[in-house]
């Protein structure tokens, strides 16, 4: 997006300690997903990847209709390129154009109303806030030179495949128009992407690893209303990553120039409910002060 050098309108998403805290810079990546999904995240620690022909975009799973040779070579090497790559799907912040003030304003990567409502279960699920670069480098451990991280670029026009000696070289050619490259239609996403390549082709998708860069976790109010049970359950398991403090906000709309911000960690109501079941409970007496003694520090949210 050109910013006809326009001012950007930037302020910090989180107030908390240095490196502990959300910010609105490069560092961040933002994976939205479903309630279901969540609970299946949260428990592996891992991403499932997707092949190509599973993407929303028409002219990506088409791409077929930008060449300029034979359907049968096109197939050939569409079929190669879906059998032996795979890629995970992450937001950055956005900006949009804000036409008063003439200037833009930037959207923190986690509270993109689209986003929420397409991906999220319609706002009942959730957004995983991860480090980049340990995203990046804990996913180079394990699939070695086969990964690239890269942001998604949106035009209106494609550029025309040509013919290749080998399917393999087509894919080195073309992997740019193929994975990183989408309609301008799909330009609020600000999507990155993960490309894993020369994956076993008769194997399911992989599983991408979040263990050590996930920092932490935007709920909506959706997903506590129809998942609180099953929620609580999981934070109080012994070995839950949840038990072990990650950060934790709440989405929430806000009268500012932003359509939602993410609120405190701390919910009333989640500590109501965690002192209910203590009441009821001894035996989890002392894991659930555990948890909420961690839940208490200091990491808060502060709108503009």
């Amino acid at each position: 997006m050109g910013q006809n050098d326009k001012p950007i309108i930037s302020f910090p998403l989180i107030s908390g300690v240095d490196e502990t805290c959300l910010y609105m810079g490069d560092r961040w990546l933002f994976h939205y997903t479903t309630a279901e999904s969540f609970f299946k995240i949260i428990k592996s620690l891992k991403l499932k990847t997707s092949r190509l022909e599973k993407l929303n975009d028409l002219n990506e799973i088409n791409y077929d209709a930008y060449s300029m040779f034979s359907i049968p070579e096109m197939v050939k090497y569409k079929e190669y390129v879906e059998r032996k790559c795979s890629i995970a799907c992450f937001s950055h912040h956005t900006l949009y154009p804000y036409e008063d003030r003439q200037c833009y304003y930037l959207v923190p990567g986690c509270c993109n109303p689209s986003m929420w409502a397409h991906y999220a279960g319609n706002i009942s699920g959730v957004c995983l806030c991860l480090d980049r670069n340990k995203l990046y480098k804990e996913n180079q451990k394990i699939f070695g030179t086969n990964i690239e991280l890269r942001e998604v670029n949106y035009e209106i026009k494609y550029k025309s495949f040509e013919r290749e000696r080998s399917s393999e070289e087509f894919l080195r050619k073309y992997r740019n128009n193929i994975f990183f490259l989408k309609d301008v239609s799909w330009q609020n996403e600000s999507e990155v992407r993960l490309l894993l390549t020369d994956i076993n082709p008769d194997a399911e998708e992989p599983m991408i690893s979040i263990a050590d860069s996930l920092e932490a976790i935007v709920f909506s109010q959706k997903f506590w209303k129809n998942n609180k049970e099953e929620f609580i359950e999981e934070v109080l398991r012994p070995d839950s990553f949840l038990g072990n403090m990650c950060p934790i906000y709440w989405l929430m709309l806000t009268s500012n120039y932003i359509a939602y911000d993410a609120g405190p960690g701390i919910a009333g109501l989640f500590i109501n409910e965690l002192n209910s079941i203590q009441k009821h409970n001894g035996d989890l007496e002392n894991r659930i002060e555990i948890y909420k003694r961690r839940l208490q520090k200091d990491y808060h949210m502060c709108t503009v």
